[in-house]
């Protein structure tokens, strides 16, 4: 879908991408968060988080004999 926009004596037409982005723009203009994140993940990408993984997973109890017990 298009919408004509008058810019003067200019008519400018817009793709439904362009209309979502400044209901986005307005969205966030109007202090909401999640439209605002929204913004700058499309145009920076989101924020990567990095996960440290140390050592392999180690038994709770080194020195138990699993065969032992009945």
């Amino acid at each position: 879908m298009l919408i004509v926009i008058h810019k003067g004596k200019r008519k400018e037409l817009l793709s439904n991408e362009d209309m979502i982005t400044l209901a986005l723009i307005n969205k966030a203009k109007l202090d909401d968060v999640n439209a605002y994140k929204a913004l700058m993940d499309s145009a920076y990408g989101g924020v990567k988080q990095n996960v440290e993984i140390t050592d392999a997973e180690q038994p709770i109890f080194k020195q138990l004999d699993i065969d032992v017990i009945d």
